[in-house]
C-alpha cells in the first residue's frame, strides 16, 4: 500500500505521497538557488518529519518562522518537530507562542490545534 503524509502550506492542507529522496533532492536544490522559499522549506522539513530525522526538519522549519514569524502556521509546524523529537518544553513554548501570532487563513484553526496539544502535553495521561 501506498505511504501518504499530510502536507500545510498556503493556507491548505494537501496529501502527498510519502516524501521520496527525489523530492528531497529536488527541494534541497531549489534552495540552494531560492534559500527564502517558504514553500520548499516546508516540503523538505516534511520529508525530515517522514524520515524521522527531527533535528534537520526543526532546521527547516525554523527557516520557515525566520521567513513568517508573525504567521500561526509556521511555528505550529515547528512546534510539532520539536514534539515528535520528545522536546516536550519546547513544543509548549512554540504553541504557546503560536496563540499570539496571527492566523493563517484557511479551514485548520491552529488557535485551537496548538490549545489541544498544549492541554495533551500538561496532562499527558488523559
Amino acid at each position: 500500500p501506498e505511504r501518504l503524509a499530510m502536507v500545510a502550506g498556503a493556507g491548505k492542507t494537501r496529501v502527498i505521497r510519502k516524501p521520496t529522496d527525489k523530492v528531497g533532492k529536488g527541494m534541497e536544490r531549489l534552495l540552494e538557488v531560492k534559500p527564502d522559499s517558504y514553500e520548499a522549506n516546508l516540503n523538505l522539513g516534511s520529508v525530515w518529519m517522514g524520515r524521522k530525522d527531527y533535528d534537520k526538519a526543526i532546521e527547516q522549519y525554523q527557516a520557515m518562522v525566520d521567513l513568517q514569524p508573525e504567521k500561526d502556521f509556521a511555528t505550529f509546524i515547528l512546534a510539532t518537530a520539536y514534539e515528535a523529537k520528545g522536546d516536550t518544553q519546547g513544543a509548549l513554548k512554540l504553541y504557546r507562542k503560536v496563540l499570539t501570532l496571527e492566523q493563517v487563513p484557511g479551514s485548520t484553526n491552529f488557535h485551537d490545534l496548538a490549545r489541544e496539544a498544549i492541554r495533551k502535553l500538561n496532562n499527558p495521561r488523559k
